[in-house]
């Protein structure tokens, strides 16, 4: 989806970044943090008139080209479990249900 992203010098190609990308994404994942990424598309004006010309059928298909985007960054985001986690995992394991991993959802 990405070819290119933003570095100090402006618009770079992206393979160069991406190891320190990749280490960034797994080193934040590891830690427990949920990972967005973003990027950005310019769209020709004389093709595309936000937003009628755009048709977003599913998140897959965008009515637009996917390709060439422009990577911007990633921000990472704590996500704690609710107060209440503690005694749903002590009710599942008193009732013999292994708790293998508890999301903040």
């Amino acid at each position: 989806m990405c070819k290119t992203c933003y570095g100090r010098d402006g618009e770079e190609d992206i393979g160069r970044f991406m190891n320190s990308y990749d280490k960034s994404n797994d080193l934040l994942a590891r830690d427990g943090k949920r990972i967005l990424g973003f990027a950005c598309k310019f769209l020709d004006r004389r093709q595309y008139r936000v937003p009628e010309d755009i048709n977003i059928k599913t998140p897959t298909d965008l009515g637009f080209d996917k390709d060439d985007f422009t990577f911007i960054g990633i921000v990472s985001l704590m996500d704690p479990p609710r107060d209440e986690v503690p005694e749903a995992v002590l009710t599942c394991r008193s009732a013999g249900v292994k708790v293998i991993m508890v999301t903040g959802d």
